[in-house]
Formats: C-alpha cells, structure tokens, sequence
C-alpha cells in the first residue's frame, strides 16, 4: 500500500478530527524522535527520518506489532494515551469488519 492510499483509508476510516489530530501528533512525535537520535548521534536514523513524511512516519508507526508499548514507555500525556486508544480501536474494529465482509 502507497503512503497516498494509506493516507486516504486512513482519513476515511478516522474523520477529519481524528486524522488532523493523528497527523499533528506523529508530526509531534517524529520530530522528538529525531531530537532524541540526534542527542545519541544515531546519523543514518536521522536522515531516515527527516527523508520521511509524516504519513509516511505513521504508517512505519502502525505497521509496527510493537506500537501501543512503545507509545506507553514514551511517557504520553493521559489525554494524549486515551485519544491513540480511541483510534487504534478505530482502526482495529475496521480491520476486524473489512476480514469479515471480504471472507
């Protein structure tokens, strides 16, 4: 799947509220990312980053199996863990109706 359509499904599946917010909040978090990559001199994972668009970011963040526990040991802002876990249960309940009605 192109990042294009990625971004797409996504807004499709989220709304506009959520997927502005995801957006601001990858943009958000890409950017500490690299701050964090930069303070260890981690060089080929900054140009990485800084190569890759934010929807890009988020769907290497998504694709990840090991998203939610990395998000948890980030220290998010309670406001912040709750809204994520609305929308990868979003997310979650469209894959589960999309594997059922495609079957």
């Amino acid at each position: 799947m192109s990042e294009k359509t990625f971004s797409m499904a996504l807004k499709a599946v989220l709304g506009k509220e959520d997927y502005q917010w995801l957006i601001k909040f990858a943009g958000n978090h890409k950017e500490k990312e690299i701050q964090d990559a930069e303070n260890h001199f981690e060089m080929e994972k900054i140009a990485q980053l800084k190569a890759m668009s934010t929807e890009g970011y988020l769907f290497h963040a998504l694709s990840d199996p090991d998203f939610e526990k990395k998000l948890k040991e980030s220290g998010l802002a309670e406001h912040d863990a709750e809204r994520i876990g609305i929308i990868v249960a979003k997310l979650r309940f469209e894959k589960v109706w999309l594997d059922e009605t495609l079957v």
